[in-house]
């Protein structure tokens, strides 16, 4: 994607004809477009592959096919619409994990108040934080388990000071 476009940004793709005097080929662009939208996987078509066969074909050399370089990779139907839909289905698929998280963090809150310090529940915190996608916690999380299992944690660093 080129700098300063967005995925939701309108794309302008203009076809002229070069040639008035030749005829017209629109009804067989429209035609030639309609069968590569219906060919295409819709999760990763971008601009270009649709734009890439129109150029090769028979009417080539009557139309100018015209995109903006920086639209040329991106994705057709990556709009507004579908991305708020691609949120939500993460969202959706997240919840689970999400609850799990904080079934595993109130666990790890009452054990480490009777300084039980569970690092296998800060690791499979960890990895449920890395399976929702929030890598930051699940490093903190993880890094955590890791200290524990080293000997080192705040709570035992004091009690070795005393």
């Amino acid at each position: 994607m080129g700098v300063g476009t967005r995925p939701t940004d309108p794309v302008e793709i203009e076809a002229a004809l070069l040639d008035e005097a030749a005829g017209t080929c629109h009804g067989r662009l429209t035609v030639t477009l309609v069968g590569l939208l219906e060919r295409q996987n819709t999760a990763t078509a971008t601009f270009a592959d649709l734009v890439a066969p129109i150029e090769r074909q028979e009417f080539s050399a009557r139309v100018d096919v015209r995109i903006p370089d920086e639209a040329r990779r991106r994705p057709v139907w990556a709009t507004a619409a579908h991305l708020a839909l691609l949120q939500e289905t993460l969202e959706l698929e997240r919840a689970p994990l999400r609850r799990i998280i904080a079934t595993l963090n109130a666990a790890i809150a009452r054990r480490q108040g009777v300084d039980d310090f569970w690092p296998e529940g800060r690791l499979n915190a960890g990895i449920a934080c890395a399976a929702a996608g929030d890598y930051k916690e699940a490093n903190q999380l993880i890094g955590a388990a890791e200290d524990i299992l080293h000997g080192w944690h705040p709570a035992a660093e004091s009690d070795r000071a005393a």
